[in-house]
C-alpha cells in the first residue's frame, strides 16, 4: 500500500512541474510569436480569494477590446490575472500582446505588454510539484532510487 501512494504521489509531483513549465512556455511563446497592439479596457474583473488564514487577496482581469491584424474587433478576457487595481477607472488604453490560437482561430491567448512573464498558477504548481517530491524522498529516507525504480518499471 505504501508504494501506491509513494508512486501515485511522485507521479503526482512531476505531473504538476510539467504543468508548471507548460505555463511558462506557453507566456514565452505568445510573447515570441505575438503581435503587440494598444487596447481598451472595458472592464475590470474583481475576484477574491480567502486563504485558510482568513487572510483576503484580490487578483483583478482585465476585459480588453482590440483589433486583430484583419481588422476585426476582439473583446476578450486577459489571461491571466494582475494583484493590483488599476488607479483609473475604464475605458482607458493598454498595451497588449496577443496570439490567436491555431486549433481555434477566433480564441485569442493575451497577455498584458507589462506582464513580466510570471503568473500564480505557475508558482502554484511548481512549489506543489517540488513539494511532493520532497515528501516522497523525505518518507523513504532519502533513497531516491526507489521512486527512479518505480518510473523505470512503469516505462518498461
Amino acid at each position: 500500500m505504501e508504494s501506491i501512494i509513494i508512486y501515485v504521489v511522485t507521479l503526482l509531483g512531476f505531473f504538476y512541474i510539467y504543468k508548471a513549465i507548460k505555463e511558462l512556455d506557453k507566456i514565452y511563446n505568445i510573447k515570441k510569436e505575438g503581435i503587440k497592439t494598444n487596447a481598451t479596457v472595458t472592464q475590470i474583473l474583481e475576484t477574491k480569494h480567502t486563504d485558510s488564514y482568513g487572510d483576503t487577496t484580490y487578483n483583478y482581469n482585465y476585459m480588453v477590446k482590440f483589433k486583430n491584424n484583419r481588422g476585426k474587433e476582439i473583446e476578450k478576457e486577459v489571461d491571466y490575472p494582475i494583484t493590483k487595481k488599476h488607479k483609473r477607472n475604464p475605458p482607458f488604453s493598454v498595451g497588449i500582446i496577443y496570439k490567436e490560437n491555431e486549433k481555434e482561430k477566433e480564441n485569442y491567448n493575451i497577455l498584458l505588454e507589462s506582464n513580466k512573464g510570471r503568473n500564480y498558477s505557475f508558482y502554484f504548481h511548481l512549489i506543489l510539484g517540488f513539494g511532493m517530491l520532497t515528501y516522497v524522498i523525505f518518507n523513504n529516507n532519502g533513497e531516491f532510487n526507489k521512486v527512479i525504480e518505480y518510473l523505470e518499471n512503469t516505462l518498461k
